[in-house]
């Protein structure tokens, strides 16, 4: 008895070649290349030879971007404007460090935004630092507060250092050096250079005032809120001064 000779399915040629296709692609895509780098952010999205990875395929795809590949731009423009926060984020970076595009901060501002009202810290943060700088917009350190403010609520350290910034300056809210030291202190777990900050403006408190700050900052929380003595403002006035950041 003759046994049925067994051949490869055409699913599994097919399966195979998409596999290899993958493979080849992918190989490219780590050397550098932008247009291997968006086809394996497609081969991502479809399942292409590749289980289906939507985060693998937008960090594939932000790769392209960057390097200037213009279908990559504007798939990430597309997804940006259907309300993807990642996408809006990106982009509002990209055209803040001119990665693959000219620098626009209106441009990045606008996604920053977008992205911001839809409670992203990250880009709170980047609108916070708009404001303070006028980068892109019209300077203006109320609103700079009000965005750190929430990103920083968030954890986000550079938040926290902007905030340590503008109360040690006055920006948009009295000078305030214990709660200056505080939002530093709380961005220094993360960020090495908030602490370079917060010691730097130690050396210019008083024992009492970094007392205070330490207080404020609380168990790895967010500055609790202090009752304010009369003349406060003023007994700080000459002693918060860390040097500037941005």
């Amino acid at each position: 008895m003759l046994l049925p000779l067994l051949l490869p399915s055409r699913a599994a040629e097919d399966d195979e070649a998409k596999r290899k296709a993958f493979v080849e692609t992918k190989a490219r895509a780590e050397k550098g290349e932008a247009e291997a780098q968006f086809s394996l952010a497609e081969m991502y999205v479809d399942g292409h030879g590749v289980e289906q990875d939507y985060v693998e395929s937008f960090k594939w795809l932000r790769r392209a971007a960057e390097k200037g590949n213009v279908n990559a731009q504007e798939w990430l423009r597309r997804s940006a404007e259907n309300g993807h926060i990642g996408s809006q984020v990106f982009l509002g970076g990209m055209y803040t460090n001119g990665q693959g595009v000219e620098t626009n901060y209106v441009e990045a501002f606008k996604w920053f935004r977008r992205a911001a009202d839809k409670g992203d810290a990250n880009a709170q943060r980047n609108l916070g630092a708009a404001y303070l700088v006028g980068r892109g917009v019209e300077k203006d350190y109320v609103e700079a507060l009000k965005w750190n403010r929430r990103a920083a609520d968030q954890g986000n350290p550079f938040a926290q250092w902007n905030l340590g910034y503008s109360y040690d300056k006055g920006f948009g809210v009295e000078k305030d050096c214990v709660e200056a030291y505080a939002w530093f202190n709380l961005a220094s777990v993360i960020d090495a250079d908030s602490a370079k900050y917060r010691d730097e403006l130690e050396k210019k408190m008083s024992p009492q005032q970094v007392a205070e700050g330490i207080e404020a900052a609380g168990a790895g929380g967010r500055p609790r809120p202090r009752l304010r003595r009369v003349g406060y403002a003023n007994r700080c006035a000459g002693l918060c001064d860390s040097g500037r950041r941005l």
